[in-house]
């Protein structure tokens, strides 16, 4: 269990990274369409499951056990199905390029994630979000894993019950809970400094015997 740590630990320590990096890009895209945003978002999540995709826990030859769900389920809860749908192309296609026995396994795993960002987004679509959804994303993105896990052959499954199973559910709900707060947070901060410009706007329209300052 020792050696599936380190490259899981690696794993959320990449996204976290990539994740604080959003932000100070995301404010030009706000002249854009919200489907231009969301296909964004998506590319940006299929990137980042990419990366961590390079740096996995070999289970056995051709099964790579990562961190890539992270990244998948936050594109469908915050972007919808464009960005669900692009980010779980970029992640297979990389998958698939990898190769190994575990391919099919992988990409079962990234439907799944899917899935899950997707339902969570149709369920809270006309609420805003909270951070009571980003935990039940989380819990639901690291109940997930052993359903995964279930494609897998025989042995290979026993492999990963008794080493990275464990690590695997406790960093992919950190990951989910930390990225996804994080990204609530900067959405937040945004929408502040529009509301801000927007009032600063309307001061700055009225007329002079009227604009208290």
């Amino acid at each position: 269990m020792n050696n599936a740590w380190q490259p899981l630990l690696a794993n959320i320590a990449i996204i976290t990274i990539l994740i604080s990096l959003r932000s100070h890009f995301c404010d030009g895209l706000a002249m854009y369409g919200p489907r231009l945003r969301s296909a964004a978002f998506g590319a940006f999540c299929g990137g980042t499951g990419a990366i961590v995709m390079m740096l996995p826990f070999e289970v056995a030859p051709g099964f790579h056990f990562d961190m890539r769900s992270v990244a998948t389920v936050l594109s469908g809860f915050f972007a919808g199905p464009m960005g669900a749908l692009i980010a779980a192309a970029i992640i297979s296609g990389t998958r698939i390029a990898i190769g190994g026995a575990g391919v099919f396994a992988g990409l079962i795993g990234t439907a799944l994630a899917t899935s899950i960002g997707l339902s969570l987004f149709w369920f809270r679509r006309k609420r805003p979000i909270g951070f009571r959804h980003i935990l039940q994303l989380a819990a639901l993105s690291s109940a997930a894993v052993p359903l995964g896990v279930a494609f897998m052959p025989v042995e290979i499954r026993q492999l990963v019950f008794s080493g990275p199973i464990l690590p695997a559910i406790c960093l992919i709900f950190t990951g989910v809970f930390l990225s996804g707060s994080a990204i609530l947070h900067d959405n937040r901060r945004y929408q502040s400094a529009k509301i801000n410009e927007l009032h600063a706007a309307v001061m700055q329209a009225l007329p002079d015997c009227v604009n208290v300052r």
